[in-house]
């Protein structure tokens, strides 16, 4: 009989939420060294249970967390492999999604992307249940941007060799990590490379919103860029940090955290980070484009110029190229009509620094009229697969 209540606790375990866990096992000290004696086996229950796409899943277990910590060639701590903590950050990084798409009735979080698809004329007048499954697909680029970020997890635990010092450390493992990256975004199909690269630019259209001072900034179009990119290293942590409402905003919207609880909610300490790491890479977006890269201590031993790979955005461009769905560039779903504006065309054409921001309150939301390129084209057949 024994046998048989440990098998249910464990089974209860593997099916309870993280924020249920903890009065679970402290119910009673048999409970506590149950499922603490069984952690990575309930943990892989949960995971398998949580992320059903192979290729979404923790690489080997482990996951950066939300939080940011200052590492050489680390931005935020990697969480120990298949523990409970991989679970509860699974689980809050599938709130923060979830927010991110929600109405603006439910969540504030949710009101510049909802918005911002509601702007995109090729998505107009879709019935609810395409509505619907496109919001998916936007809530399953979510989950890549955040895989890509995981990337840095395995790297991380992998055993490094000795370096000649922490600062050439620190870019050996930084320059790993991206190629790790890159190598997982050129797996990626064409549809998920699609709504990646759509996510990329709807999240850039509203941080280039977000900026103060736009117009008075010389490197507008370049911070955009690397807002961009920025996102595809880190992942929804800067959307939510850069891109929602304050912990006060959601507080004055909602009423109370209930509707937008933290991370969900923007944190001042989450966007000092996040813009700052924006900054990084902007400076090195101009150190290239200056032709200073080899003078600004980008320098090997032997005094050769460091490689420098191409960015997360560009990889992500160039692996959709590669597959037929991209030569498709002049057919169209049957019930789609091409703009006859021959400044029309795909996210990426679209100059965001020509609204105007400081009425960006009160004006209504401009409807954007693009004709699709291949991306929205293989986005929109998808979508209307049933």
């Amino acid at each position: 009989m024994a046998l048989i209540n440990c098998d249910i606790t464990v089974l209860i375990a593997e099916h309870v939420d993280m924020n249920s866990m903890a009065p679970f096992m402290l119910s009673s000290k048999a409970n506590y060294q149950l499922i603490r004696g069984h952690e990575r086996s309930i943990v892989k229950a949960k995971i398998a249970k949580m992320v059903h796409d192979p290729m979404l899943r923790p690489p080997l277990g482990a996951l950066l967390s939300s939080s940011a910590l200052r590492q050489p060639g680390l931005d935020r701590k990697v969480l120990e492999p298949v523990s409970f903590a991989v679970a509860k950050e699974l689980e809050s990084r599938e709130g923060r999604i979830n927010s991110l798409f929600s109405s603006k009735s439910t969540s504030p979080c949710g009101q510049p992307l909802m918005e911002a698809i509601n702007r995109l004329a090729i998505f107009q007048d879709l019935p609810p249940n395409h509505m619907e499954r496109l919001i998916d697909g936007f809530k399953d680029a979510c989950r890549v941007a955040d895989r890509i970020a995981d990337c840095a997890a395995v790297v991380h635990l992998e055993p490094k060799p000795e370096t000649g010092g922490l600062r050439d450390e620190g870019w050996a493992v930084e320059h790993e990590v991206h190629l790790a990256r890159q190598r997982y975004i050129r797996s990626l199909p064409p549809i998920r490379l699609a709504f990646l690269t759509l996510l990329a630019s709807l999240t850039g259209m509203e941080y280039a919103q977000e900026l103060q001072s736009l117009d008075s900034d010389p490197f507008q179009w370049e911070r955009v860029t690397a807002f961009k990119e920025t996102f595809l290293r880190h992942g929804t942590v800067v959307i939510c940090a850069l891109l929602c409402p304050s912990e006060a905003e959601a507080t004055d919207t909602a009423g109370g955290f209930g509707a937008c609880r933290s991370p969900h909610a923007r944190s001042e300490s989450a966007r000092y980070y996040y813009t700052s790491q924006v900054d990084v890479v902007l400076m090195e977006l101009l150190e290239y484009e200056r032709g200073r890269w080899g003078s600004s201590g980008f320098l090997e031993h032997d005094g050769n110029v460091r490689p420098i790979a191409d960015s997360l955005h560009m990889t992500m461009l160039q692996a959709f190229q590669g597959f037929p769905e991209a030569e498709e560039v002049n057919q169209l779903p049957e019930d789609v009509e091409a703009e006859e504006d021959a400044d029309a065309g795909w996210l990426f054409s679209i100059n965001v620094l020509d609204y105007d921001t400081d009425n960006a309150n009160d004006d209504p939301l401009p409807r954007i009229s693009i004709k699709p390129d291949p991306r929205e084209a293989l986005i929109l057949k998808w979508i209307r697969q049933q």
